[in-house]
């Protein structure tokens, strides 16, 4: 999902009026997403992906659950987007597609890393500020660990564990 699709962990900035003082007061939400974009031409392949990922449902087992991918048309950049924005969806992908069939690339599988440990394991929606939020951030970043072949001739399996690398201004 590299050069078409993203995991997303991203800062919604929040205001609200209390009801007894009057005062402003500000908070972060944490945005979640999975968006897969192409070229606008490919729009009949996003709405089959759709398709298909909604039919991994099943109605007995999944408690009548339905995922809620949503497709929406760039024209001026002749682009299509199929995004899961929805934390039911998000976990629903996780563990039915993505932890079945792992990403490829070291980028994806960082971002997706985090996405899965904050949906799955922390649960966190919303936090006091941005600099909490970086903080958060920083700290659930997952150690990841990639494997290939160093010299295909001899057949040895190495081992990288990489630290995942945090952008804050990636969305």
């Amino acid at each position: 999902m590299d050069a078409d699709g993203s995991f997303q962990i991203f800062p919604k900035k929040r205001s609200y009026i209390s009801k007894k003082s009057g005062i402003i007061s500000e908070y972060i939400n944490i945005g979640y997403g999975i968006h897969i974009s192409l070229s606008d031409r490919d729009l009949p392949l996003l709405k089959e992906i759709n398709q298909h990922l909604s039919n991994l449902v099943n109605p007995k087992i999944h408690n009548n659950f339905k995922l809620s991918g949503k497709i929406y048309t760039y024209p001026k950049r002749k682009e299509a987007v199929l995004a899961y924005t929805k934390l039911l969806d998000i976990q629903f992908l996780i563990e039915n597609v993505f932890d079945k069939h792992p990403l490829v690339t070291l980028n994806q599988r960082q971002r997706y890393n985090l996405l899965r440990t904050v949906v799955l394991k922390k649960k966190i929606k919303r936090l006091d500020n941005l600099e909490e939020y970086k903080k958060f951030k920083v700290e659930n970043s997952v150690v990841t660990e990639y494997n290939f072949w160093k010299e295909p001739e001899f057949k040895i399996l190495h081992t990288i564990k990489q630290r995942s690398s945090v952008n804050f201004e990636d969305n």
